[in-house]
């Protein structure tokens, strides 16, 4: 299992998430040549296994930075998302056997800073 994480910055939290380019790079989010963006979902390991669709997108020209955008301030606003927070991509292959093929899942998570007792703890935002 492939993880990718990013503490949220006021940009991630009121607008849209961006994500590195190494994330490309190293294929953990995936564009096909010459694709500009991807629908995906992302089960949420905190809610019951809610699905969010999401949206990864780069600019059209040499600029590659990617940005989760569609769907994300969705998941931002009833996750209640907040500046320092972390988000957790993990992804994994499984085999579905009704499509006798290996698919892709992506899993999200956000995860808080508490102290309790003086000491600090990542506590999983539900």
């Amino acid at each position: 299992m492939e993880i990718y994480s990013k503490k949220i910055t006021k940009t991630d939290a009121g607008v849209r998430l961006s994500v590195s380019t190494d994330s490309l790079d190293n294929n953990f989010f995936q564009l096909a040549a010459g694709e500009q963006s991807r629908e995906f979902v992302a089960v949420d390991e905190d809610n019951e296994g809610q699905c969010w669709r999401l949206r990864l997108s780069i600019r059209p020209n040499d600029y590659r930075k990617p940005v989760i955008c569609g769907g994300w301030m969705k998941f931002a606003r009833d996750k209640n998302v907040e500046i320092g927070d972390t988000v957790w991509f993990s992804k994994e292959c499984y085999y579905d056997q009704a499509a006798a093929t290996q698919m892709m899942r992506y899993r999200i998570r956000v995860t808080r800073e508490i102290q309790i007792l003086g000491v600090w703890h990542n506590a999983v935002v539900p």
